[in-house]
């Protein structure tokens, strides 16, 4: 299946309960969960259309780029929970992704592959400060300065701003967008953050770079890094590596971090 733009509906939001046979069985009560990359859950209407096949009963529009996940809790009879994962917005298709790894095609290694791709690229977009998915993020920073930095760019618009938890206006900050650089009141002001650990609050959205092609490269190697280091027409994994073993080889990739305050 191709990438999951943001935007598009989490596709085949069902689940099939079956019992220890094999056979679709319906269920006492089923709750469907939705959970954002954010971390914001929310309980979505779900309709039993057939023997044991439960799916949501509206399309439910993948907003932020991330990782969401869909959580199935069947209570009274035939109790069970299922859960699925739903990777939108990631700048590589996993039909590239498989092609450039030679890894065959099965239902157990797309939800594999979908959940290493994501790893992949959240830690490419961490290693060069870049934002390569559209999503929204909320970053907590120390005041006492002139600016903070925002952790993602390049800034799509400020959601909200908070300061010791008072929400300020738009008036009340000046932000520059290539660098994620807010300042208090305007940059020529000398204004500065109320002093205090991660007071400062703010919700943004980052509109997603265009991918270079190392970065797009990274986010592949990277990706065969986190599945044990399948390469060539045999698909065996290599050695695995560390965790800090695989960061610095893609640090590599990556190269320099954008400069930031």
């Amino acid at each position: 299946m191709p990438t999951i733009d943001v935007g598009d509906p989490l596709p085949d939001l069902a689940v099939l309960v079956e019992n220890p046979p094999g056979t679709p069985v319906n269920v006492g009560t089923m709750v469907l969960t939705v959970t954002d990359p954010s971390g914001v859950a929310a309980i979505v209407p779900n309709t039993n259309t057939g023997p044991g096949l439960y799916r949501a009963t509206n399309p439910v529009p993948a907003t932020d780029g991330g990782t969401w996940l869909a959580r199935w809790v069947a209570t009274g009879a035939n109790a069970c929970v299922k859960e699925r994962t739903y990777s939108v917005g990631d700048p590589v298709d996993i039909d590239e992704v498989r092609a450039a790894l030679k890894i065959p095609q099965t239902t157990a290694t797309d939800d594999v592959l979908y959940g290493r791709i994501a790893a992949a690229t959240a830690m490419v977009e961490r290693l060069s400060g870049r934002a390569l998915r559209r999503r929204t993020v909320l970053d907590e920073r120390d005041g006492g300065r002139y600016a903070v930095a925002l952790t993602q760019v390049p800034v799509d618009a400020i959601v909200s701003v908070t300061e010791d938890g008072v929400t300020l206006t738009s008036d009340a900050w000046t932000l520059k967008r290539s660098t994620g650089l807010l300042y208090r009141s305007t940059p020529t002001s000398g204004a500065t953050w109320a002093a205090g650990a991660g007071n400062v609050a703010v919700r943004y959205t980052v509109a997603g770079d265009p991918v270079p092609a190392h970065l797009h490269d990274a986010i592949i190697e990277a990706t065969r890094l986190l599945i044990g280091g399948y390469r060539g027409s045999s698909a065996q994994p290599a050695a695995g590596a560390s965790p800090a073993d695989i960061e610095r080889r893609v640090e590599l990739l990556v190269g320099a971090r954008l400069p930031r305050f």
